[in-house]
């Protein structure tokens, strides 16, 4: 499936980062591949009827530089304790986080009575 990069929107727990070097290997790679041969970035349906991004935050930003209207995707069910975990395990596997950003999302998640043992055994649809 492909959709509109105006139907799509970041998260607010996203703690990955690239450096400078990394961002523009992974901007290159796209521009040489193509919408069509990016890895599909994955979001979830929201109520109003947009998506959420789930993973995939800095290839639907790159593509947007690129100019691209359209990215692949991959749309699962998910509620806001899935998509958190789902998000960091992608982001352990493939890239680095911002851990003070990481520390506030789970103190925010914490303060509002999210059990934190929780996430570990969350699945995703």
């Amino acid at each position: 499936m492909e959709l509109k990069l105006d139907q799509i929107r970041a998260n607010t727990w996203n703690s990955n980062f690239m450096d400078t070097q990394e961002r523009e290997a992974l901007k290159q790679h796209m521009c040489e591949a193509g919408p069509k041969k990016t890895l599909p970035v994955v979001v979830r349906l929201m109520s109003d009827g947009g998506y959420e991004l789930v993973d995939g935050e800095h290839r639907w930003t790159i593509a947007k530089e690129l100019g691209w209207e359209k990215i692949p995707a991959i749309v699962r069910e998910a509620d806001d304790l899935q998509a958190k975990a789902f998000c960091v395990s992608y982001n352990k596997l493939r890239g680095r986080f911002n851990w003070f950003k990481l520390h506030d999302v789970i103190k925010n998640d914490q303060d509002n009575g999210v059990n934190i043992g929780d996430i570990q055994r969350c699945t995703i649809k």
